[in-house]
């Protein structure tokens, strides 16, 4: 998979103009991010504001901005059902928990919501959003809220990373963006929390922190382990089980606490006699795990905006997760032209050392190991990165794969899974205008997306809907379509995307040396492409495309036929 850079909002003690910022986007149009994952959504959001909650009243969230989950002054939740009840439906007929104004659901603790929602057999869902990564995508996901809100999620939940600063006061903490969707939008609000790689004392300050905002529902989880094998905390939790004793010690009945569970423990793994329920907290060690049957949605990068599996432990990085020495020996001490960025994608993709005997293991847009996918297409993707074709995401025409297959296969078992072939990449503006003088060829096969860091866009999508890329058959189930791309959230996309070629490669080098000037020219310069092949059925034609754009560039005179741009 593949990445980008904008402008970004810095982060400062007071941020002004932050109700301006977020009515803009509002004025705009909205929809869930390119990356979708149905029956619990997925959506990749980044990048959000760096700007203080005390002014979040004001941005465009229409529900009432008083507290929605107030604590009592017994410990326990209560709830205000102040505003319009405009648009509120019953729960016999919406999923909608949150709904403002008077929903005769709202006094009612998520647990009791989720009770009458299985023995009346009525079908909802809920939204998993990954805290963003810079001030831009703050108000991004501050702005749709609400309109996300409007579809009737029973519940919408915030992941949780250690390495991310997630119970801090940042914009762009999980505890921060928990706290606005319940208390300044309405939302009924369930925040992830690992009790890996912290201590009993922190994760208590926590807990107490996330009550005192009135946040009253915690997703118990064990985390995964920073390296390749688990290390216990001193003075920690060592299970997912042990953070619900702690919280069910310390805390009551005050928080609703879910966990990922088996039906019953395996070996190894405790019984939580603390708990409630039957469920057993599946986070004991890795053997007693369970297998997630989410679509592995892409080739290279799990973070761009056009896919649907997205991991919280992918996502939560600020910063690169690799200390500044370590980057530089990655990416380059010192570039010398566009082409020693070229090379470090291929080093990337090949697994090869660069030319001072370092391992490229991650890129701005991807922290992780490539996924299997990628072997499918590493000759490919290899070649045209090598040539200036820089790919942040990327997954191959799949028709009719068993779900079990080891490559490309999700989801329940005895099921067949399909893909578009799908190419996300940054290119110069030369190559772009080639580009589309090749895709008039390909105009009914081929819809795309092109973008610069001032928001150019050119694009092919029928009246911008959402192509879905992604799609899963299995017995006895509706067909599920995890993975869209969606042309309105692409343009949300674009604004991290080249936000990190700046924030991540680019502030590597010294302001004004020829290093920073490279990946300045670049962020400036190149665009953000997306292609989707919609005939999965037939051999991938993408890299066709990429191959007559390559001829047409290469040929001799004027008389070559780009666009101009």
């Amino acid at each position: 998979m593949d990445h980008p850079t904008p402008k970004v909002l810095l982060a400062r003690p007071r941020c002004p103009s932050l109700r301006m910022w977020a009515l803009e986007a509002n004025s705009g149009r909205f929809s869930v991010p390119p990356s979708i994952s149905i029956s619990h959504l997925t959506l990749p959001l980044r990048d959000l504001a760096a700007c203080p909650l005390t002014l979040l009243p004001s941005t465009p969230c229409s529900r009432n901005p008083a507290m929605v989950n107030e604590p009592r002054g017994d410990g326990g939740p209560t709830s205000r059902s102040e505003g319009s009840s405009s648009g509120s439906e019953s729960s016999k007929d919406s999923s909608r928990c949150s709904t403002p104004g008077l929903d005769p659901e709202r006094h009612d603790r998520l647990r009791e919501k989720m009770r009458r929602r299985m023995e009346s057999g009525d079908k909802w869902f809920s939204l998993e959003f990954f805290p963003p990564r810079t001030a831009q995508g703050a108000v991004n996901l501050i702005s749709r809220f609400d309109r996300m809100g409007a579809g009737g999620p029973l519940f919408i939940d915030v992941t949780w990373h250690p390495a991310g600063d997630p119970g801090s006061d940042k914009e762009t903490s999980s505890m921060v963006i928990a706290s606005t969707a319940v208390n300044y939008c309405g939302l009924e609000t369930i925040l992830h929390m690992t009790c890996c790689c912290q201590s009993r004392e922190q994760i208590t300050g926590y807990l107490h922190k996330a009550k005192r905002l009135g946040l009253k529902n915690i997703l118990a989880l064990r985390g995964d382990p920073v390296g390749d094998q688990w290390e216990e905390e001193e003075g920690g939790f060592s299970y997912a089980a042990d953070l619900v004793r702690h919280i069910r010690s310390e805390f009551g009945d005050y928080f609703d606490v879910c966990v990922a569970g088996v039906p019953c423990p395996g070996p190894s793994v405790p019984t939580p006699s603390a708990g409630r329920r039957t469920c057993v907290p599946s986070s004991g060690p890795p053997d007693q795990r369970v297998t997630s049957t989410a679509p592995r949605s892409g080739t290279s990068s799990p973070t761009a905006a056009a896919f649907g599996e997205l991991k919280d432990y992918y996502l939560f990085y600020l910063t690169s997760k690799s200390p500044r020495e370590e980057l530089l020996k990655m990416w380059g001490e010192e570039l010398t032209g566009e082409e020693s960025v070229f090379e470090v994608f291929a080093c990337y993709l090949s697994g090869e050392p660069n030319q001072n005997g370092y391992k490229v293991t991650c890129l701005p847009w991807n922290d992780e190991p490539l996924a299997a996918e990628t072997s499918l297409m590493k000759e490919e993707l290899l070649r045209v990165n090598r040539q200036g074709i820089l790919t942040i995401n990327s997954q191959p025409n799949i028709n009719g794969k068993p779900s079990s297959d080891p490559i490309v296969g999700w989801g329940p078992s005895g099921g067949y899974v399909f893909q578009k072939a799908y190419l996300e990449f940054f290119t110069s503006r030369e190559t772009v205008g080639a580009l589309l003088q090749v895709l008039k060829k390909y105009e009914l096969r081929v819809n795309y997306h092109i973008v610069d860091v001032k928001g150019e866009n050119i694009t092919n999508a029928p009246e911008l809907q959402p192509n879905a890329v992604t799609w899963g058959i299995f017995p006895g189930r509706e067909i599920i379509q995890p993975t869209v791309v969606d042309p309105v959230s692409f343009m949300f996309w674009k604004d991290e995307a080249f936000a990190l070629w700046i924030e991540q490669w680019g502030k590597l080098y010294e302001e004004e040396s020829p290093s920073r000037m490279i990946i300045q020219y670049i962020h400036d310069n190149y665009f953000l492409v997306n292609l989707v092949d919609n005939e999965f059925p037939l051999d991938n034609c993408l890299w066709q495309v990429v191959e007559d754009t390559f001829e047409l560039l290469n040929r001799p005179g004027p008389e070559q036929g780009t666009e101009t741009l």
